[in-house]
């Protein structure tokens, strides 16, 4: 564990290699395909990260973004991969650490959106406390061809970067060097 501590402080990400087991990936699909198909519950904490688009024929959100899903499905708080995930928080950062709050995010197939490069930070506001940690479960099988999530190593006193909105809303995006990004399959 304290070499992983060391590289979350150090670099700012590590990859847990399995939080949830096949199972409890089955369980957290089946609560979020329901969520997904519902527009009218979720409707107020639903977005498109890929921002809207003029095309009259499109059906199909994007990059689908639900805030706060377990306000819907309480069940949630009490799934295993969110207690696990808050106690990797806590081993990396500090047993006073609790879950903020939660999100799915949904990449409908076949879109070829990406997400924009974008600091986690820029969205909170300012807070006295920086500690904060992000835990992202991909549900599926995910590499490089299909949409990993990459991470540029953090370096020390580089501040958060400005963030712009894109051009039709959505994610906040930021210009940035992507030439030492690293991708976690």
């Amino acid at each position: 564990m304290e070499t992983k501590r060391s590289k979350f402080i150090k670099e700012g990400f590590i990859k847990i290699d399995q939080l949830i087991t096949a199972d409890e990936v089955d369980t957290l699909r089946t609560i979020y395909d329901k969520l997904l198909q519902d527009k009218v519950k979720t409707a107020h904490l639903r977005s498109d990260l890929a921002g809207a688009d003029n095309s009259a024929d499109r059906k199909v959100e994007r990059i689908t973004q639900i805030m706060r899903p377990s306000t819907i499905a309480q069940e949630l708080i009490e799934n295993t991969a969110y207690k696990k995930a808050e106690q990797w928080a806590k081993d990396l950062l500090g047993q006073d650490m609790e879950l903020d709050f939660d999100m799915m995010i949904n990449k409908a197939p076949n879109t070829n959106t990406p997400t924009p490069w974008h600091q986690d930070a820029a969205y909170w506001i300012a807070m006295p406390d920086k500690r904060s940690a992000s835990c992202w479960i991909a549900l599926d099988k995910v590499f490089e061809e299909n949409g990993c999530m990459w991470f540029i190593p953090k370096t020390e006193g580089t501040p958060i970067l400005p963030h712009k909105n894109l051009p039709h809303g959505g994610a906040l995006y930021c210009e940035i060097d992507s030439s030492k990004a690293v991708s976690i399959p």
